[in-house]
């Protein structure tokens, strides 16, 4: 039996349902795109997005190390100690985005005019502000929700996550078709602002915390929590700029409109993929508690976990190859076969990559990274060298294609070296690396 307290189950159902409104809110809000600029400002909003988000090279990993060393103790005796992490995790993690965004924008500002076509570098200087005000706010929001799931209060995370999302809705719904890309922008700094303040409230009620606003910041915890930090954020970041990279690669050598088509066929894919994983995250605190405390159960769990997981991700996947042209129709008003294209071939790599999601995770829980690290720098290069071959000499289609290889050979590679850290004699010294 699993430990009542750790909220497995409702933490799980919760996530999935999150990740459900939040296909909804992104159909929506591309809809409201497609209609007010058509195809191009769907690429021009994911080709800034994609920019911007290189300045997550800088994260030192905070949320990531808040989760994990929250979800560590026991909230019943060590109280003091968890409510340390969190304040620590928040204020450095804070301080350190709003920072990066700020070098950002003055570097990124400075070079527009390269990253989108003429026509509409005047739209993306107005936009660009207010979307790295947006991914500040997205992570300073994200490491204040990661200490309510490392609290395995992950069911509440969820219900602020889907609150989120029906602000964005609402405010695209008013800004999107009077603004555009700007108004997508806006609409994102009104949601994580709101999930900002709603969700310190309820953790700074779940640790007992007096302070109005983060405000205890602990040295000792801070060394504690950054050893670990840095080697996860290595292997986050490399992760994390795997998306962005496919688009930076696709927007290059095909141009705004297939950008757009290749970020309608990501998110087809993508989102579902990511609601069943989001499921397969929501057990992180869980399983590093049983990591630590009785890892006879934790196997089990994690075994089921890959089973559901990839079936569903293979059954949705064909679901999304099949009803393509009927998506593109709904999504864009007619059926642009080069999408139907984009979703058929990226299947292939999304279905691969699923096999190695739930072992993804199992770095985080026994502190051993080093696997993710390695594969993952290896899956960015092989994008890099192969997506710009691909590029240069042959149809666009091909940069889709080694991207959808070099995800699944990620996946793949993922599973087998960390499954091993599961057993006997591994990761034993994890906890305390």
């Amino acid at each position: 039996m699993i430990p009542r307290h750790l909220n497995l189950k409702k933490n799980v159902i919760f996530a999935l349902v999150a990740f459900g409104v939040n296909i909804g809110l992104v159909f929506i809000s591309y809809r409201l795109l497609i209609l007010q600029g058509g195809i191009q400002a769907v690429g021009l909003w994911s080709t800034l997005f994609a920019w911007t988000s290189l300045i997550r090279i800088g994260d030192v990993g905070m949320a990531n190390a808040t989760i994990r060393f929250a979800a560590m103790h026991d909230m019943e005796s060590e109280s003091e100690k968890i409510r340390e992490y969190v304040e620590t995790g928040i204020i450095s993690n804070g301080a350190l985005f709003c920072f990066l965004a700020v070098l950002g924008y003055i570097v990124f500002s400075n070079f527009v005019g390269g990253l989108v076509e003429q026509t509409h570098v005047a739209e993306a200087e107005q936009v660009l502000p207010v979307m790295f005000g947006g991914f500040f706010l997205m992570n300073f929001a994200n490491v204040i929700l990661g200490s309510i799931q490392g609290l395995h209060l992950g069911f509440v995370n969820s219900q602020l996550t889907v609150l989120g999302n029906l602000v964005q809705i609402g405010a695209a719904v008013f800004l999107v078709p009077r603004y555009g890309v700007l108004g997508m922008a806006w609409a994102q700094v009104i949601q994580y602002s709101s999930m900002s303040v709603v969700g310190w409230y309820v953790a700074r009620r779940a640790v007992s915390s007096r302070n109005i606003v983060p405000a205890r910041f602990s040295i000792p915890a801070f060394r504690e929590m950054l050893g670990f930090s840095l080697r996860s954020q290595v292997a986050n970041v490399s992760n994390g700029l795997f998306e962005p990279l496919s688009k930076i690669l696709v927007s290059h050598f095909g141009g705004l409109q297939v950008q757009g088509l290749y970020e309608l066929a990501y998110k087809t894919l993508w989102l579902p993929r990511t609601a069943v994983i989001s499921g397969v995250s929501a057990m992180i605190p869980s399983l590093t508690h049983l990591f630590r405390t009785d890892r006879e159960k934790l196997w089990p769990i994690y075994s089921k976990s890959v089973t559901y997981s990839t079936l569903a991700v293979l059954a949705l996947s064909i679901g999304a190859v099949v009803a393509s042209p009927v998506i593109s129709w709904l999504w864009i008003g007619r059926v642009e076969i080069n999408y139907t294209y984009f979703v058929a071939i990226f299947a292939v790599g999304i279905v691969l990559n699923a096999f190695g999601a739930a072992a993804y995770n199992l770095a985080i829980v026994t502190g051993e990274l080093r696997y993710n690290i390695v594969i993952n720098v290896l899956v960015l290069a092989t994008l890099a060298v192969l997506g710009g071959i691909c590029g240069y000499f042959l149809p666009i289609h091909a940069v889709v294609a080694a991207t959808a290889f070099s995800m699944g050979a990620g996946g793949l590679a993922i599973k087998f070296h960390n499954e091993r850290l599961l057993q006997p004699g591994r990761a034993s010294g994890g906890l305390n690396a």
